[in-house]
């Protein structure tokens, strides 16, 4: 991983780096609670995370907002206002990796997540994962810095939502707050955190 004067370098992804992106985020999200819930076939998560991330990062590449670090080891989706995942396209890919029992868990879940989305203007995080080799050197709090400053140069808020209790509190020390608990039947927690907008940081 790039440093100049101690702070990681970021790029803007090119679709050069976008097989190389999906390896990353596909290696970091291998334990992730929510989505092994969702998928916990290692081989269906193996083949259906890599068409999750395309759909749930939208337009991200086109728009500059999806960011690495300069070796890929870490990996940021930054969806600005206006634009977000299209759910018909998400769903049905963690639908075919999930066993058909899990449907009713699956559709409560992510009808509380659609719910919980703020209405008004937000920059999102859908998805930021690091390597784990990487891992533990900051790379990731990078990452989460670089959107950040997006949004408060807008003037807005960041939304995200949290799926392990580890995420969320790093978050917390980055100016989340906690709204919400996402859960439903045999699934595990979520939560749904908002930083406010701090214009001129």
């Amino acid at each position: 991983m790039g440093v100049v004067d101690g702070v990681a370098v970021l790029t803007a992804l090119t679709p050069d780096d976008l097989e190389p992106a999906l390896a990353t985020l596909t290696s970091a999200f291998v334990a992730d609670p929510i989505i092994r819930w969702a998928i916990p076939s290692a081989a269906r998560y193996f083949k259906a995370f890599p068409r999750f991330v395309r759909a749930l990062a939208g337009d991200a590449l086109a728009r500059g907002t999806a960011v690495g670090a300069d070796d890929l080891s870490g990996i940021a989706i930054w969806l600005p206002p206006g634009t977000g995942p299209d759910p018909m396209r998400v769903l049905p890919v963690i639908y075919r990796g999930a066993p058909a029992a899990m449907r009713p868990d699956l559709d409560g879940f992510f009808g509380q997540m659609a719910a919980r989305r703020p209405a008004a203007r937000h920059w999102y995080l859908p998805l930021i994962g690091v390597d784990p080799p990487g891992q533990n050197r900051g790379l990731g709090t990078a990452l989460l810095r670089h959107g950040i400053g997006l949004a408060d140069r807008d003037g807005l808020p960041v939304y995200l939502e949290a799926t392990s209790r580890r995420n969320r509190d790093l978050y917390a020390r980055n100016g989340f707050a906690v709204l919400g608990r996402i859960q439903h039947g045999g699934s595990p927690t979520a939560w749904s955190m908002l930083r406010p907008s701090s214009p001129g940081m």
